[in-house]
């Protein structure tokens, strides 16, 4: 019986091992100002859906936050559609087509919270089956608490690829 106890042990032990390693780690980046920090995931929410029109809010979540734990921190989309969708378009939305509202970052890694908002760029959102691809280019400002007012704006980038998420809150 000895025997057999240490050789199950080692097999189990294998199996909770693997059963705990991450996917595939990081799916995407963000980079504002000189910094870059990954994403792990993507969470399309369908906030809205009338018959004249569809709001989806898309949420790029960085490593170690989620839908539930937003304070770690990713980027926020806000995109308004005529009709009622099912489910998001693929296609190429810009700040200024009316599609595309607005857009957030927000980034507590080092233990500051950083607010940053997104005035300008294109979005381009792909999609191959199940898997999603978001990809953002465009400037943003940070907000300075100090002075109670946004930034110069500076370069912002994002991206991710891969599986989406899909909650519904109407």
């Amino acid at each position: 019986m000895k025997k057999l106890i240490f050789p199950l042990l080692v097999l189990w032990g294998g199996l909770l091992m693997t059963g705990c390693n991450k996917d595939d780690g990081a799916r995407g980046k963000v980079s504002f100002s000189g910094v870059s920090n990954d994403v792990s995931s993507a969470v399309i929410n369908v906030y809205e859906r009338t018959a004249t029109e569809t709001n989806f809010e898309i949420y790029l979540m960085l490593e170690g936050s989620d839908i539930e734990q937003l304070h770690v921190g990713g980027v926020y989309f806000d995109l308004y559609f005529e009709g009622s969708l099912e489910e998001f378009p693929a296609g190429t939305y810009t700040m200024e087509d009316g599609i595309l509202e607005t857009g957030e970052y927000n980034s507590n890694l080092s233990g500051v919270t950083e607010e940053v908002e997104i005035v300008s760029g294109t979005l381009t959102v792909g999609r191959k089956g199940n898997d999603y691809s978001f990809e953002f280019n465009g400037t943003a400002s940070r907000y300075d608490s100090e002075a109670g007012n946004y930034l110069a704006p500076e370069p912002f980038s994002c991206s991710y690829s891969g599986p989406v998420t899909y909650t519904y809150e109407f």
